[in-house]
């Protein structure tokens, strides 16, 4: 950690360190977001702009960055993610960089919805899996590094975030589990019908709308997994105890496709109030008419 490479590592200063991602073409630095706020900038979106995915331009950056020899006559390294935030010019472009890489070039893409990234782009690189850590190592980890939040935090913490430790921490140290409790509030609501499916929306849209919708899709897997396999409820135990029995799984699949559509037209900047109306009106409507016994 002390030499000069690793000293502009640290501060995403390494002239052969790239990163690609939704803020532009950046250097690569040594921390858990693989930022630094002084790091290098090489190209970035429009400010007025709100970037959803990785913009064909930063493709076009990082290659032009590549082609050129190292500085240090090393590797040149490059990570791209979330790499299924590329779009269709983006990926493209990306892919003839995969298939005519240049000397002493290695490309890491990193990715949480393997589904979304071009098959074309999935087959010409090498898949390494990376799963969460046992939920012991990752409840030992927090506890060694937040020993001022209780056990029964750190244990919340980890079941919203799905047994990675990492965004467990982000959550403990951010707003993410007030907000999570306020989410869970409002879809009690909803589902008790305290509260109709518009009102519900505009509530929802004021936060982070895709944010909402990942967490509302994991979710409803969650508890299909549950209703199906058995599985502890971590993420719908909230709506496990709340929903009438005669809901059908078949019901609970209808929603978590719902999702799943909602969020890809987030991703493709979807109006986010009337995506959370059309989710939360079917979803509510489904539930009433399981109550209603219909």
């Amino acid at each position: 950690g002390d030499c000069t490479a690793c000293r502009a590592l640290s501060g995403g200063a390494h002239p052969d360190a790239h990163l690609l991602g939704l803020d532009g073409h950046l250097g690569l630095a040594a921390t858990a977001s693989l930022q630094c706020d002084h790091s290098l900038t090489h190209w970035t979106p429009d400010k007025g702009s709100r970037r959803r995915d990785i913009a064909v331009e930063g493709v076009r950056s990082l290659i032009e960055r590549l082609v050129v020899a190292s500085h240090s006559a090393g590797l040149k390294i490059a990570v791209v993610a979330p790499a299924e935030s590329l779009n269709e010019a983006s990926a493209n472009a990306l892919l003839k960089l995969i298939e005519e890489p240049p000397q002493g070039t290695i490309l890491v893409l990193i990715a949480e919805q393997l589904a979304d990234l071009k098959a074309t782009i999935v087959s010409r690189c090498q898949r390494l899996t990376m799963p969460s850590p046992p939920p012991s190592v990752a409840a030992q980890w927090l506890a060694e590094l937040r020993p001022q939040q209780s056990a029964e935090r750190r244990a919340q913490a980890l079941n919203a975030a799905d047994g990675a430790a990492l965004h467990a921490l982000e959550l403990l140290d951010g707003e993410g589990l007030a907000r999570i409790e306020d989410w869970q509030a409002t879809l009690g609501q909803l589902s008790d019908g305290r509260v109709d499916p518009l009102q519900a929306a505009a509530k929802l849209a004021k936060t982070d709308a895709a944010a909402f919708t990942a967490w509302w899709l994991a979710c409803l897997i969650d508890l299909l997994r549950h209703r199906t396999l058995g599985a502890a409820a971590r993420h719908a135990e909230f709506l496990a105890a709340r929903l009438p029995a005669a809901l059908s799984t078949a019901s609970v699949d209808t929603a978590v496709q719902a999702a799943m559509e909602a969020r890809r037209g987030l991703d493709r900047n979807a109006n986010p109030l009337l995506t959370l109306e059309s989710l939360l009106i079917d979803w509510r409507g489904a539930v009433a008419a399981a109550a209603a016994g219909k």
